[in-house]
């Protein structure tokens, strides 16, 4: 059984089920590099080509039918995998994706809307699209999903723990699944298989390096500059992937932005409800006083730019971009 937050023998599930075309939307990292990593490893072992197109609006139909086009003489067949990276679309690559997944192809097609409104998913055109498609969501887990999503990345990572020590897990990652496959992934390679029992847990997550994340983010909204410069070269020196780095202020802005323009006053509840606990409900406190809505959007964009250049969806170098822009956030923090 597929299970929805650890995807698994995708390309099998469409042969099951007669389908040449899997959508995907959402743009959660956990589960968008587990379908990658999936399909990958179904090529390689099938002996099928991959062929990757990222849309802009410039990019015509007859563009992207050249693509099409490039196959390799010794390959079998060949899966496209076609990247939206935002909601823009032009009318005839509209039309010409609607009669693709209309057609039966020796092909395999797998089409990702990265960053798609509740409008997009809801549109004709959408619905129309995915009829003949298998869907899958990468977005982030709501509140209410997030034990169900790290329960299913630990049986994904055949890592062993008890529900005293699941619970644990989910309360140390603060509820942020990215964290969360972090420890897993690292928990994978240091106990195998082996049942995990909770000392040795707690042990090994409170000497992880998730939380010299959170002392970067907390450098940053204090506005110690110094600290700040510094905890971002000891991340780089350390090897830390920069996109897991910027994942937390990612959680931390977008909660950031909804606290924002929300009609009631701070409260632990509206803190526990956007995963915010402990000493970070202080940090958001300070920066939502400290930081206008109009910065907050502005960190917010250059997030997502980071997080591309990361994916490998902009070019850029992300180390640079993460570093100026922490900078700029603890500039402004001890400014004001």
């Amino acid at each position: 059984m597929q299970m929805h937050f650890a995807p698994k023998n995708l390309l099998n599930e469409l042969k099951i089920n007669n389908k040449s075309f899997i959508v995907s939307y959402g743009s959660e990292p956990v589960l968008i590099n587990s379908i990658k990593e999936d399909i990958s490893k179904s090529c390689k072992e099938l002996d099928i080509e991959k062929q990757a197109i990222v849309y802009d609006f410039k990019l015509t139909v007859d563009e992207i039918k050249s693509k099409f086009q490039n196959q390799s003489l010794f390959s079998k067949k060949t899966l496209f995998e076609i990247t939206f990276t935002g909601g823009k679309i032009s009318k005839e690559v509209k039309d010409f994706l609607k009669l693709l997944t209309n057609e039966i192809s020796d092909n395999i097609f797998i089409i990702y809307f990265v960053n798609p409104t509740k409008d997009f998913l809801k549109s004709a055109w959408y619905t129309k699209l995915i009829e003949n498609c298998m869907i899958i969501s990468a977005q982030e887990p709501t509140p209410n999903q997030i034990r169900t999503a790290i329960e299913q990345r630990t049986l994904f990572h055949k890592v062993k723990i008890d529900d005293e020590g699941l619970e644990i897990l989910i309360n140390m990652s603060l509820g942020n699944l990215l964290f969360a496959e972090n420890e897993i992934k690292k928990l994978s390679l240091m106990f195998k298989e082996n049942p995990i029992g909770v000392k040795d847990l707690i042990y090994q997550i409170s000497n992880g390096s998730k939380f010299d994340g959170f002392q970067l983010l907390e450098h940053c909204i204090n506005g110690e500059m110094d600290k700040t410069l510094l905890a971002v070269k000891n991340l780089q020196q350390e090897a830390a992937y920069p996109i897991m780095i910027n994942g937390i202020f990612a959680w931390f802005f977008r909660a950031l932005i909804k606290l924002k323009y929300s009609p009631n006053s701070l409260s632990n509840a509206s803190f526990q409800k956007l995963r915010i606990f402990g000493n970070s409900q202080k940090l958001a406190s300070k920066a939502i006083l400290k930081l206008s809505a109009n910065e907050v959007e502005r960190s917010l964009e250059k997030i997502k730019e980071i997080d591309f250049i990361s994916k490998g969806l902009q070019s850029g170098d992300a180390w640079f971009e993460f570093n100026a822009f922490c900078f700029r956030i603890s500039r402004i923090m001890s400014k004001k």
